[in-house]
């Protein structure tokens, strides 16, 4: 019997990849996470990006305990975390989602034209018609025609 794939193992170099290519911190934070959850190691560009987040944050605390206590006050604000954390990605967790969306869009269309031997209007137009993708043809064809490009 052949042994079974290594689902986690593809979701985390699915999500490397992902990360490596555009660079959203997101991506890292959920490999670093799928590696903990599960007993594996993270990929080194993983822990690059986990390492720059937590040595901003560091340097912040080391920053905060040497001010004297006659000093001013020392804030640090959910914001300035949240920018550390995005690391200049507007919004690292909806982009994310959008991407992944758009391919899952791709593939539902890619699957009935091999499947289905169905026309690629046909499958973009099933595709925007489906319970949850709540997108227009338009939408749908937009997305099929730059991944199809842009892969």
């Amino acid at each position: 019997m052949a042994p079974l794939p290594d689902l986690i193992g593809n979701e985390i170099a699915t999500h490397t990849d992902y990360y490596k290519r555009t660079g959203n911190p997101a991506a890292a934070w959920y490999v670093f996470h799928l590696c903990r959850k599960h007993g594996r190691v993270a990929p080194a560009e993983i822990n690059k990006e986990i390492d720059r987040f937590t040595t901003e944050i560091a340097k912040r605390v080391e920053h905060a305990i040497q001010i004297p206590p006659s000093k001013i006050k020392l804030h640090v604000s959910a914001r300035d975390i949240g920018d550390i954390f995005r690391d200049g990605i507007t919004n690292p967790i909806g982009t994310m989602q959008k991407e992944w969306r758009d391919y899952w869009i791709f593939s539902e269309v890619l699957r009935r034209v091999e499947e289905y031997g169905e026309q690629v209007g046909e499958a973009q137009a099933a595709v925007a018609r489906m319970k949850g993708v709540s997108l227009s043809f338009e939408t749908v064809d937009q997305i099929w025609k730059r991944l199809k490009r842009d892969g």
